[in-house]
Formats: C-alpha cells, sequence, structure tokens
C-alpha cells in the first residue's frame, strides 16, 4: 500500500515536473518573441531618422551647423533648391511657438517647420510606445541623441541653446509630456560629437537673438 502511493506520488511529482518545464518553455518563447518585437519596433523608429526624407532633413539640420543640406524631394519645387545651407534665422522663425508672417513669407523656414513637426511627431510616438511597455527606453540610443541636440543644440548661442527647441516644442505639444519624455532620453545616452559639431556656435551663421514676433495665428502646422 506504501508502495503504491510512493509510485503514485512519484509519478505525480514527474508529472508536474513536467508541465512545469512546458509552462516555462512557452514562458521563455513568450519573452523572447517580446523581446524581438520590442527591439524591432525600435528599430523601426530609429532606422526613419535615416529613411524618411522630412526625418532626415531636420535631424540634419540639427547636425550639420555647416555645408549643404540635402532638401527633401517634395520641397524641392517649392525651395527652388536641391540642397541650403543651414540658416539659423529661418530655423528660428520656424520654430517660434505662433504661425507667424515672417514664417508665412519664408520658404526654407516652412519647410524647416514642417520638418521638425514630422521630427516631434516621431518622438511623441515612440513616447507612447514606451507609455505603453512594447518599446523601452534603453532601446532608443539614436533617438537620445537626437534629444540631446534637442535639449541643448550645439549651434545656437549659449543663452538660447536650451530654448532654441524646447519652446516650439512646449508650445505645440502642451500637457503631453513630451518635453519629460525628450529630456529624459537626452540624460539616459551620452551626447554623440561629430565632425560638423567641432564648429564652435560662434562660427556658424549669424547671431540669433530673443526677439519674438508677433502673430495672431498658434498652428504648429
Amino acid at each position: 500500500m506504501n508502495s503504491d502511493w510512493s509510485v503514485g506520488s512519484i509519478s505525480e511529482m514527474v508529472s508536474a515536473l513536467i508541465a512545469l518545464a512546458a509552462f516555462v518553455g512557452v514562458l521563455c518563447e513568450y519573452l523572447q518573441t517580446r523581446r524581438r518585437r520590442r527591439l524591432e519596433l525600435a528599430q523601426e523608429l530609429t532606422s526613419q531618422l535615416e529613411l524618411n526624407e522630412i526625418l532626415r532633413f531636420a535631424t540634419t539640420s540639427l547636425d550639420w551647423g555647416a555645408g549643404l543640406v540635402p532638401v527633401p524631394s517634395e520641397w524641392r519645387a517649392i525651395v527652388d533648391e536641391p540642397a541650403i545651407e543651414p540658416s539659423l534665422e529661418s530655423m528660428r522663425i520656424a520654430l517660434i511657438p505662433e504661425f507667424s508672417r515672417s514664417l508665412q513669407q519664408d520658404k526654407i523656414a516652412l519647410m524647416y517647420r514642417h520638418s521638425f513637426v514630422i521630427l516631434f511627431n516621431h518622438l511623441e510616438r515612440a513616447k507612447d510606445l514606451c507609455e505603453k511597455r512594447a518599446i523601452l527606453i534603453e532601446d532608443l540610443s539614436t533617438l537620445g541623441w537626437v534629444s540631446a541636440q534637442l535639449v541643448d543644440w550645439d549651434y545656437a548661442p549659449r543663452t538660447l541653446a536650451r530654448r532654441f527647441f524646447m519652446d516650439a516644442l512646449r508650445g505645440w505639444y502642451p500637457g503631453s509630456r513630451l518635453d519629460e519624455f525628450v529630456e529624459e532620453l537626452a540624460s539616459r545616452f551620452p551626447q554623440r560629437r561629430t565632425a560638423a559639431t567641432r564648429l564652435s556656435r560662434e562660427s556658424v551663421g549669424g547671431p540669433i537673438t530673443d526677439r519674438v514676433m508677433p502673430d495672431e495665428h498658434t498652428n504648429r502646422s
């Protein structure tokens, strides 16, 4: 009787261990699939910075303070140029939160504004995916460099470097906490320095003033 009970107990224990091993196997496979999907999403977000012409224009404009920046194909007929030299003044006009008269009259500024709205939208998508745990902020090192430039741009005068892009971001996305996400990304990853950023702030373009141009519109697009 005791022998039968012992054999039955061992059999039940073995069955339980087999079931547990199967569960662990299924769980590991699920976690691996989830991790793979997470990394694919993160890779998609970062690769778009290169594959999407508008995003590439925005990030190149962040990275290069001098030289020629290729114009996105859909904007070439509008600005009548295949490439432009960086224009700090046009960029400044583009980033004033209100839609100004100067912006309406400056095709280059309109292109800058369009590109940075698209870039901020891209970052907002990354924020939403992080909040849903579909990706982790640790997977977004490339967006970390972009965010570091938005928080403290290499080519703005020191008095404006921390406001140049972030004032526009906060003005266009009020209450979204996108600025907090961008600042967190910037703090997570070292700020990459490129050949372009060896140029000093003083040697690139003309001075950017604190002047804000008034206008009656408040549209980010």
